[in-house]
């Protein structure tokens, strides 16, 4: 939103980001990216030289589970519930015409985003 309104009034600017977890996935990382709009991205690991002296050992185990019969009973209402707060705020023209999305694909990003604009 701030960044959108510096490029239509035509400032040139630099942005300058810095995350110690932009993401552990390559999409998320790429929504950072889209988001800043960077051109330019250098991404450190914990196996960098430059940075491997400085962190301590750890061990990652991802263990996926299946969601509760009750945990999606109340994703379920979630999502409907976002669904008609998005229907309301699209029918009087207060919703943001490039989030083109649903209670189901609305992403945590978005909402700040949206927050921070009013």
């Amino acid at each position: 939103p701030a960044l959108a309104y510096l490029r239509a009034q035509g400032i040139k600017f630099r942005v300058l980001g810095l995350s110690a977890t932009p993401g552990s996935k390559k999409e998320s990382i790429q929504e950072v990216i889209s988001n800043l709009g960077a051109s330019r991205l250098e991404f450190r690991s914990d196996r960098d030289p430059d940075v491997a002296p400085y962190t301590h050992g750890k061990t990652i185990e991802v263990i996926e589970v299946q969601p509760t019969q009750e945990l999606e009973h109340c994703r379920h209402h979630l999502i409907c519930s976002i669904d008609a707060l998005i229907a309301k705020l699209r029918h009087a023209n207060a919703w943001l015409g490039y989030l083109n999305c649903t209670g189901a694909t609305l992403a945590r990003m978005q909402i700040v985003m949206i927050y921070e604009e009013k």
